[in-house]
């Protein structure tokens, strides 16, 4: 949770990250790990629908709307896995 003050349904306010190779070594070679991070369905879809139509999932809009998405989620492993 980034900011309580916000609430858990806040758009890209909750990331909810596990780590199955800590409990399933065999997951991931030696040394390794396998991070399994996303955020709840917390964010409206029309943000993204824009997309079906406005150049697709290939387009340069796209491609930028989605690093932003994807910066949450590294921020969010980065605070517990800091030299990931």
């Amino acid at each position: 949770l980034d900011d309580w003050g916000r609430g858990v349904d806040a758009p890209r306010n909750l990331v909810l990250v596990s780590m199955a190779s800590m409990l399933d070594p065999s997951l991931a070679p030696d040394g390794c790990h396998v991070i399994h991070a996303y955020v709840p369905a917390t964010e409206p879809f029309e943000d993204w629908e824009e997309f079906l139509t406005d150049g697709g999932y290939q387009s340069p809009a796209y491609r930028e709307a989605k690093e932003q998405a994807v910066e949450v989620l590294w921020r969010a492993i980065e605070r517990y896995v800091p030299d990931v």
